[in-house]
């Protein structure tokens, strides 16, 4: 089962002691200080490689980060804080609105249903970035978990590849070898067999359809940009095609508004107004 039980609340509060756990938060403080220090680094993998009185603390650490959405968030997750001066990367801590947006998926599979969201969203508020973050948490967690992500331009692709950079790359030492993925071309892939793809909404690979657990499409409303009337639904009916529907499977379609026409218009009214 998941959840997103947020950090230092219910009966997790037992996690936040012991050496393990403390050792973990002392490289993340640093991290974000941008302070480097080898022997910090060397402490974590040290502490997280176990030695055997600290094998349980070990394994309740890294269980609350494969069980809870938020605490892998802010454990785990590192971002680029583009509004502070020298663009510093940080611990990935959600705004009320990131919550909002993931809260909704939490709520909807807690309840027995398939994980599903509409979003109109306005700019800047992370929705893009907290849907990548749960992305790459489903799969860290999940094996076997084939997610797409799909946006509208190449350049749009590329921010999205470069959040998933920043979520691996930067990711606390004593971490990696357990959440990190490996990039290959656009695609990332972890050593459970699961991996994240990423297309373009112009491209013709894109609309291939295959076996997929987790769709993100980015900017879904302007997906009919370079293409003839009515085939930006067609496209959007193939990529939803694919998903396979489990209890854990999980479709975002996400935009900024592009006006009262177009898929993601129709989708998201009905969604309003819960029709199938």
């Amino acid at each position: 089962p998941i959840s997103g039980r947020s950090v230092g609340s219910g009966p997790s509060n037992a996690l936040n002691s012991g050496p393990v756990f403390d050792i973990m938060r002392l490289s993340c403080r640093a991290e974000n200080r941008h302070f480097r220090d080898g022997s910090v680094q060397q402490q974590c993998r040290r502490a997280i490689d176990a030695r055997p009185h600290d094998a349980a603390d070990k394994r309740l650490v890294l269980r609350r980060c494969l069980d809870d959405f938020w605490f892998y968030n802010e454990t785990v997750l590192r971002a680029i804080d583009e509004s502070a001066p020298g663009f510093p990367v940080v611990p990935l801590v959600a705004r009320a609105e990131q919550r909002i947006i993931i809260d909704t998926v939490l709520a909807q599979y807690q309840r027995g249903e398939m994980m599903r969201a509409w979003l109109l969203k306005a700019r800047r508020i992370g929705g893009t970035l907290i849907i990548q973050a749960f992305q790459h948490w489903m799969c860290a967690r999940s094996p076997r978990r084939s997610a797409l992500s799909v946006a509208h331009f190449r350049e749009t692709t590329k921010n999205v590849v470069a959040y998933n950079n920043t979520f691996n790359d930067q990711m606390p030492v004593p971490f990696q070898k357990y959440f990190a993925a490996k990039k290959l071309g656009g695609d990332f892939y972890w050593p459970n067999g699961s991996r994240i793809r990423t297309k373009t909404a112009g491209s013709p690979e894109s609309a291939k359809s295959e076996g997929t657990s987790f769709i993100h499409m980015s900017e879904v409303a302007s997906y009919h940009i370079k293409r003839p009337a009515g085939q930006d639904e067609q496209f959007l009916e193939g990529l939803m095609g694919s998903i396979i529907d489990t209890p854990d499977s999980v479709i975002f379609g996400e935009s900024t508004s592009s006006g009262p026409n177009g898929c993601f218009w129709d989708r998201f009214m009905k969604a309003t107004k819960r029709e199938k």
